[in-house]
């Protein structure tokens, strides 16, 4: 078969159509393309078809958003997780919250990935820096390597305290996903947040860029520390969601819980 655009983009579409009405994941098709770009960057001109195949799929099955964990909710489970002394934990939340990181690439991380403020030997000791050796966005011209930035002096404290000691060597979080998963379902219980609602860890990413966006942080910043390349796709994640909280939706005895627990927030990392 020659590998020419009047050959191969027909067959990617018919592809995306087989795809549609097979019921198989949009991504698929989606990461299709992009390979195809990168393998013929001369067919980038000749793929609109294929795009504009992806925009009809996605008007008719709108994107699932993931549930951003609402700041006081977030608050709760480092509070619950450091009373518990699951402190490497509860350090790993603050990451992937206060750094709008995905969780995976906390609980992988090695204490020579995280740069703290005794590291650097600079004065300003309320920012902290994950290194992402191996980011997700990669293969999408952000960078091989790329790290976030959390500026926020007792989070930045608390991460001293916990992880500054460690050996280079040693991961932050000494488990698996699977093990962080079960910490994380565990506190939810606690809390009586009913599982309905979907929170999950992949929520932190998702409620660190919602918490970004009502403190006002411009869009374009909130865009770089999130790693992305497109600002449509973040605006309209935020318009989606922004305004939207689950909060609400809890139980009055989780909502209780959560309050009680989230207001020892502040107290409780300082002196953990």
């Amino acid at each position: 078969m020659t590998a020419s655009p009047e050959t191969i983009v027909p067959l990617i579409e018919m592809f995306g159509r087989f795809l549609f009405t097979q019921g198989h994941s949009i991504y698929i098709l989606r990461q299709l393309i992009t390979y195809i770009q990168r393998w013929r960057p001369s067919f980038r001109g000749r793929l609109g078809g294929a795009w504009q195949l992806i925009s009809r799929w996605e008007s008719i099955e709108p994107l699932h958003h993931r549930t951003p964990l609402p700041a006081v909710v977030y608050r709760a489970m480092v509070t619950v997780g450091i009373l518990w002394k699951w402190y490497r934990w509860a350090g790993v939340m603050m990451i992937a919250y206060e750094g709008i990181c995905r969780p995976g690439e906390a609980i992988n991380a090695l204490r020579s990935d995280l740069v703290l403020g005794r590291d650097l030997v600079v004065e300003d000791i309320s920012t902290s820096y994950l290194i992402i050796r191996k980011p997700k966005g990669r293969r999408r011209g952000i960078g091989s390597v790329q790290h976030v930035k959390i500026e926020n002096l007792e989070v930045s404290l608390y991460l001293d305290r916990v992880f500054g000691r460690l050996e280079r060597h040693e991961p932050l979080f000494a488990g698996s996903p699977a093990a962080f998963r079960t910490r994380w379902d565990t506190v939810l219980k606690f809390l009586q947040i009913p599982l309905s609602l979907a929170l999950t860890p992949a929520s932190l990413r998702a409620g660190g860029a919602i918490s970004a966006y009502r403190q006002n942080q411009e869009i374009a910043k909130i865009l770089w520390r999130m790693r992305l390349r497109h600002i449509g796709t973040l605006q309209h994640y935020l318009q989606e969601v922004g305004a939207a909280t689950i909060f609400s939706e809890l139980p009055s005895r989780s909502r209780f819980l959560v309050e009680s627990a989230a207001i020892l927030y502040s107290a409780i990392i300082s002196r953990s």
